[in-house]
């Protein structure tokens, strides 16, 4: 369906783009809402239908040039592409995590309904990596037993007696 307006005809993938520009919260008022979800009859042959900006505007391929055609299925393509690769794998990432512990957690409990009783391992510790929270990095101990000290008591005098004077 064309529209004729004073710059020329407005075509429905001008719309569309239209859609794809604007933000999200002002692509759909509050009204347009209520408006969609309200109206779920079917329209029968030969009817029109009374509120017709409630629905989504369709492409018309018919009228369509192939660089529009591009630039509608670009603008798809950019609109369904909201989050970045680094969250698709991140959530993907999070799902496989669940899944492993529900299958863990289901297999606990079949084995325990059986008799047997499986008590949970963990994980062995990564030498390659530190575990800040439970440990001092790189810490040195000081070998168990008695040292003389009275040099190093001697030096700390000599240092605090040049700081005082």
């Amino acid at each position: 369906m064309r529209i004729h307006l004073k710059g020329g005809v407005w075509k429905n993938t001008d719309d569309e783009i239209l859609k794809a520009a604007r933000p999200s919260s002002t692509a759909h008022p509050p009204s347009a809402w209520s408006a969609t979800s309200g109206c779920s009859t079917r329209l029968r042959p030969g009817e029109i239908d009374p509120n017709p900006e409630s629905k989504a505007a369709r492409p018309d391929p018919v009228d369509m040039d192939e660089d529009e055609k591009d630039m509608l299925s670009e603008t798809r393509a950019r609109l369904a592409n909201t989050q970045g690769k680094k969250a698709k794998r991140k959530a993907c990432e999070r799902q496989l995590e669940e899944a492993r512990r529900l299958a863990m957690l289901q297999k606990r409990r079949e084995l325990k309904a059986t008799g047997v009783d499986l008590k949970i391992k963990k994980k062995k510790k990564d030498k390659l990596h530190l575990d800040y929270n439970a440990e001092i990095p790189y810490e040195k101990r000081p070998m168990p037993g008695f040292y003389d000290t009275t040099t190093e008591l001697a030096q700390a005098d000599k240092g605090a007696e040049s700081l005082r004077g």
